[in-house]
């Protein structure tokens, strides 16, 4: 994992008068995050790259009316930038999402010292407008400080702030994508070996709850909520293994009824069910469709 940050700015101040003066700020910041993860029992590789890059100006004013009251106001355009990469090899997928999120802020504060800088109350308001969800956002703000003597003091806040980004909007363009995408795949062909393949139709119902199962996945949890790692794990196994597993399933369909040859591959436990089935093997290639269960399931064979 590598991580790299870049933070840079300029600003400008003049003092009108004794009681009034202003500051100009540009400023902006750069964060990068690459990692990178292995699997040690397969050659699965997962890249991420998070990238944040966040620009803006800022202009504040500050004016003193007395010793006593101080009066703190500007404006603030802030841009921030998110980008996230994600690279996987087996099985291959690539993603690459940026959004980028405009704000227009203006705030005031005013400061009171009733008594030679013993007790200072600061109220304020900061009112933000988020041009991508065109909203408007009030913060208010206060805070008192009071000195007791002898270096102790007490102070009390209270305001309300807020962290704005643009993940859910990435989540909603990943949840159409991934919609939009079951809804296009109509079969999966699965390879037995160099001569033979199976076509699995699926049906237009299996394409419309996938997306529901992606996003739930209800057996990765336990009934208290808490993860159920064995699931995550076997999952993770299948999806890894697939292709092996249907290989394996097929091959002991050819040698059926040959006990030596089945018990002699590794990762396979043959139990006795009695069968007298002979070993066969057909060039035509089975096209089984997902339908319901009182359907059944339907197979048709064609040439590869």
């Amino acid at each position: 994992m590598q991580q790299r940050s870049l933070v840079g700015g300029v600003s400008w101040n003049r003092n009108w008068s004794d009681r009034f003066e202003t500051t100009a700020l540009l400023y902006g910041s750069y964060y990068l995050l690459n990692a990178t993860n292995k699997d040690l029992f397969t050659t699965q590789q997962q890249f991420q790259e998070n990238e944040v890059l966040e620009d803006g100006a800022k202009v504040d004013s500050r004016f003193t009316f007395s010793e006593k009251i101080k009066l703190k106001s500007g404006y603030q355009f802030s841009e921030i930038g998110i980008g996230n990469t994600q690279d996987v090899n087996i099985p291959r997928f690539r993603t690459y999402n940026k959004e980028v999120l405009h704000t227009h802020s203006v705030f005031s504060n005013v400061t009171y010292t009733p008594n030679q800088q013993n007790t200072v109350i600061n109220a304020g308001v900061r009112a933000s407008y988020f041009d991508k969800f065109d909203e408007f956002l009030i913060e208010p703000r206060l805070s008192i400080h009071q000195k007791l003597g002898n270096g102790f003091s007490v102070e009390a806040m209270g305001e309300f702030k807020s962290q704005t980004t643009s993940n859910i909007k990435l989540q909603e363009d990943y949840d159409k994508a991934i919609k939009d995408t079951a809804l296009s795949v109509e079969k999966m062909s699965l390879n037995l070996d160099g001569e033979s393949s199976i076509d699995f139709l699926v049906s237009e119902e299996s394409r419309k709850s996938i997306p529901d199962t992606i996003s739930q996945m209800s057996h990765w949890r336990n009934e208290d909520g808490s993860w159920n790692h064995k699931a995550v794990v076997e999952d993770g196994l299948r999806l890894t293994n697939f292709d092996a597993m249907i290989k394996l399933a097929y091959e002991q369909g050819v040698s059926s009824g040959k006990d030596g040859i089945i018990r002699e591959t590794k990762n396979v436990n043959l139990n006795d069910t009695g069968s007298s089935a002979q070993p066969t093997r057909s060039f035509d290639r089975p096209v089984y469709e997902d339908e319901s269960v009182k359907q059944g399931l339907k197979v048709r064979f064609g040439k590869k």
